[in-house]
């Protein structure tokens, strides 16, 4: 069991190190600006072009042994909650390698992750105008909580799609947004859990950049990541295709 922890402890650290050059643009803004939701374009489009970073991250997450997964899921049968239709980016010779899976997976998910997180930036942009421009008006009072809250599930669905596309590269963007939104409703405990694990590395990085990048990241990230799993993993198996027979489903278990 100690060496468990251990290993979580140094592989999350290690892990850390990797994310301070993929979400240097983010470390950078928070660093840069005192309130970054102020200026809240430069927020998004820093948040968007992080995505691949916290695809990394979850792929380790689900592949490297330091964190107790790669092993279950070369267990595990086809079909099973633990097994996935992407091919582990952790090879049976470097178990305990870090930076060069970090790199691969990278190569196979850069591109994948900014197209299915692209909608959600667009639609936060948006939303977060008109918020700002119905503040000034009667209206606002009234149409402004429910854009308000309309920002909230598309961020908290954000992280959700990322998990997607890391579980099954090949999925159409248009099923992973309508899966994310509704698992996100759906399962509305964790994505209580989610904003408060989001807010808290939102405002750990504003507060101290670098120690929070550098030590608290990869385990906030981490806890992320289990939840938004949890909620992803029933909907994207055969049988929870056989049992629920909704199109985004459908198109996630079959490729349709």
């Amino acid at each position: 069991m100690w060496r468990d922890i251990g290993d979580f402890l140094f592989g999350t650290l290690r892990l850390n190190v990797v994310l301070v050059v993929l979400m240097a643009p983010l470390i950078a803004l928070c660093l840069g600006v005192v309130a970054p939701w102020r200026s809240f374009p430069t927020l998004i489009a820093v948040l968007w072009l992080t995505s691949p970073g916290l695809a990394v991250a979850f792929a380790a997450f689900r592949d490297s042994p330091a964190f107790g997964r790669s092993l279950l899921r070369r267990q595990a049968p086809a079909g099973s909650a633990m097994d996935s239709a992407a091919d582990s980016y952790w090879r049976l010779d470097e178990d305990y390698a870090m930076v060069r899976p970090c790199v691969r997976a990278l190569r196979g998910l850069w591109w994948r992750t900014l197209l299915a997180a692209a909608p959600f930036a667009g639609a936060a942009l948006v939303l977060c105008v008109d918020i700002v421009w119905l503040a000034g008006t009667g209206a606002g009072a009234y149409v402004a909580p429910a854009l308000a809250t309309t920002v909230l599930l598309v961020l908290l669905a954000w992280p959700v799609a990322i998990v997607v596309v890391t579980e099954r590269p090949g999925v159409r963007t248009a099923a992973v947004l309508r899966l994310a939104l509704t698992l996100v409703v759906r399962r509305w405990y964790f994505s209580l859990l989610n904003l408060l694990v989001m807010l808290g590395i939102f405002f750990g990085l504003v507060a101290q950049p670098f120690l929070m990048a550098a030590v608290g990241n990869g385990f906030l990230l981490h806890l992320l990541w289990a939840n938004a799993r949890w909620m992803v993993l029933p909907s994207i198996t055969p049988e929870a295709a056989d049992a629920v027979r909704s199109p985004a489903v459908g198109r996630l278990c079959y490729g349709r």
